[in-house]
């Protein structure tokens, strides 16, 4: 995937949908929302991105190139084994971004019940190998 626009669309639709977020330094927020592009392996690049962060709280959006939404992808939460973590699952699609289908729908949903919380401030990260 190389469409920085694409990218930057899929993070933009994802924190509109999540109200009450503020974005503060790293220092400062009370979790961190990761957005991490696979490309090539997995368990490889979610090592990568684990290996960065912080003991901060943790929404870890594992997004998944695919153009079929009834893709079956691997459960990337079996790859985290640390605390204070959530992991989903989504697809996308470098023409069309975040991908309309189930999968997607309960990632936002799983995200939305974990914060629970009126005012969460985050810092959002963003990786792609």
């Amino acid at each position: 995937m190389d469409d920085f626009a694409t990218k930057e669309e899929i993070i933009t639709n994802v924190l509109q949908q999540i109200s009450g977020l503020r974005e503060l330094t790293v220092e400062k927020c009370d979790a961190i929302l990761v957005f991490c592009f696979i490309i090539s392996r997995a368990g490889t690049d979610i090592d990568a991105v684990l290996n960065e962060l912080k003991a901060l709280s943790v929404v870890f959006m594992v997004l998944h190139h695919t153009f079929d939404p009834e893709k079956t992808v691997p459960d990337s939460s079996r790859f985290v084994t640390r605390v204070n973590t959530v992991t989903v699952d989504c697809l996308f699609y470098e023409d069309e971004g975040l991908l309309k289908c189930g999968k997607n729908d309960e990632a936002l949903t799983r995200i939305l019940q974990w914060l629970q919380t009126d005012q969460i401030t985050f810092k959002y990260m963003c990786y792609l190998k």
